[in-house]
């Protein structure tokens, strides 16, 4: 709960109120993931120690694999280091509710559109390989789904309209995650 609250206040206190120049996405990025995580765990505890309502078949048992998951965590960072040094080297911001003067096209944006939110879900996914939380890999999904339909769609529709054809040739060269 207390993370809960954590999260709610950065969004009251620090989210911009004025509309005038940026991507309107839904949140910070980085506060979805850590809702989502939060709340798969807070699931996970309190199915496993207070109600029992449900086992989580063997089945998904392979998830549970320690070593992949540091693999998937180290490589979600790599993402976001690699793409956050690209932001520094030309003078940006990452915050998708500032303003953006330049599109990054070189280095790891050659490949993805998204490395930092890609980065955020191989983190997500190989936390809870390596926690053997099986819920924050599922909440992976809904992380993802929350990322791409109310922070990816307004940061692409907000630099179509502020950078136009320059913008659309880059969207052809490279895909949106992976």
């Amino acid at each position: 709960t207390p993370l809960f609250l954590f999260i709610f206040f950065i969004y009251i206190f620090f989210y911009p109120k004025n509309t005038s120049d940026y991507a309107p996405v839904i949140t910070f990025p980085p506060i979805i993931m850590l809702f989502s995580m939060n709340l798969a765990f807070s699931i996970s505890a309190i199915n496993k120690y207070h109600y029992q309502i449900y086992d989580l078949p063997e089945f998904f048992d392979f998830l549970r694999f320690q070593e992949l998951g540091i693999f998937f965590m180290v490589t979600g960072i790599l993402l976001i280091s690699l793409a956050f040094n690209r932001f520094k080297e030309k003078n940006e911001d990452p915050n998708p509710t500032t303003s953006s003067e330049t599109i990054l096209t070189k280095g790891i944006f050659k490949f993805t559109r998204n490395p930092i939110y890609l980065g955020f879900l191989f983190f997500q996914f190989g936390s809870g390989m390596a926690l053997h939380h099986v819920h924050i890999i599922f909440f992976t999904i809904f992380t993802f789904l929350i990322l791409d339909l109310f922070v990816v769609k307004p940061e692409e529709d907000y630099l179509e309209k502020k950078f136009g054809e320059e913008y659309l040739v880059y969207k052809k060269q490279a895909r949106r995650w992976l």
